[in-house]
């Protein structure tokens, strides 16, 4: 699988292009903004994106959705759960300063269970409420995309709203810490890390 971290927006969220090593097609995760240059990277890597997927609904990682929806023609998928922040998006913007933003259209909802195919390649989602009700996780073979559940040395905030914390160590524990420990995680800030590391040493899980 080739896997290429494009880290952007103000809040330096990761976006992530997710494809066939072979025949380069995939999706995008997360794009929350610097539309141009995801789409310039996807072009210097030959990736073909086919659709558009979002780990929960925050501005900082849907802000570059329907901007990129219109210019790739592309199906967008996110969690039912999560469709009040998106309704907000405009709002959202003008409350942080961006540029004016439209709500994206979208085409599907994504439900824990179901897979996200491409090639040959099959990320299965993982309902994982906590940073917010409609949180998901796509896990393929040796890797799980986390968005803001989970971190490297942390876990997602619940002060916002919609959040949870009970719901979130459950999604944790019940959900994520049970895989196989050499599995990468990647999240929705900052660095990649292990399943097995963060059950051994991230500080807001040692008790559980």
């Amino acid at each position: 699988m080739f896997i290429k971290t494009i880290t952007v927006s103000p809040f330096a969220s990761n976006c992530y292009l997710v494809a066939s090593a072979n025949t380069r097609r995939g999706v995008v995760i997360d794009p929350g903004d610097d539309v141009e240059e995801i789409i310039r990277t996807a072009q210097n890597e030959n990736v073909i994106i086919e659709k558009i997927i979002n780990t929960h609904g925050h501005i900082d990682h849907t802000a570059g959705v329907k901007e990129m929806q219109e210019r790739l023609k592309i199906p967008y998928y996110i969690h039912k759960a999560d469709m009040m922040y998106l309704l907000t998006i405009p709002h959202q913007a003008e409350f942080y300063g961006m540029k004016t933003l439209g709500v994206p259209n979208v085409n599907g909802y994504l439900r824990g269970g179901d897979s996200i195919d491409f090639d040959k390649i099959s990320l299965k989602v993982i309902h994982t409420p906590g940073h917010t009700p409609g949180g998901v996780c796509f896990l393929g073979e040796n890797e799980i995309f986390t968005g803001d559940t989970l971190f490297a040395g942390s876990i997602g905030r619940t002060d916002l709203p919609g959040g949870s914390y009970d719901e979130l160590i459950h999604s944790i524990t019940t959900k994520l810490l049970i895989l196989n420990e050499d599995i990468v995680v990647y999240s929705g800030h900052g660095p990649s890390t292990t399943i097995g590391i963060e059950k051994q040493t991230n500080p807001f899980l040692k008790s559980f």
